[in-house]
């Protein structure tokens, strides 16, 4: 009887250890929903291209954490075309100063139709401050290569 008794306050101490520890953490969790536009292109979160991707959320992010995503991105014009990749509407505007973002596109060519599957990566700074939660925009142009 006693030895239960033990382990109940031993499960007991380690329960108040951890929620003292989560409440006095230094980190902070910063929540993000980032917006998708296609331009030329269409942006899918399956292969199939079945299910649009309009807005991305990052989850609950601390500092240097890095997180990644994959879609599919479909060329929907009549011609071959290449791919970029820009950020707007930062809010915090100065979040883009702590938190990049990036894709393993290396400018391959895209056809008509084609679908590619790309991997996007959020990176949060680890000096990032003051920024509680954030916003913005992921711009994907394409470029067609057509004279």
């Amino acid at each position: 009887m006693k030895l239960r008794n033990v382990g109940l306050i031993a499960v007991l101490a380690a329960s108040v250890l951890a929620i003292i520890v989560y409440a006095f953490q230094r980190s902070r969790v910063i929540h993000n929903t980032g917006y998708v536009y296609g331009v030329g292109v269409e942006v899918y979160w399956d292969s199939e291209c079945t299910n649009p991707c309009t807005a991305i959320n990052w989850g609950d992010l601390y500092p240097g954490d890095a997180k990644t995503q994959q879609l599919y991105i479909k060329n929907v014009e009549n011609t071959p075309c290449t791919l970029t990749l820009a950020t707007a509407n930062w809010s915090p505007w100065n979040a883009s100063i702590y938190i990049a973002v990036s894709w393993n596109y290396t400018g391959q060519t895209l056809n008509p139709g084609e679908v590619l599957p790309v991997t996007f990566t959020l990176e949060v700074s680890q000096q990032i401050t003051g920024i509680h939660e954030f916003q913005f925009d992921i711009i994907i142009t394409a470029t067609s290569l057509s004279a």
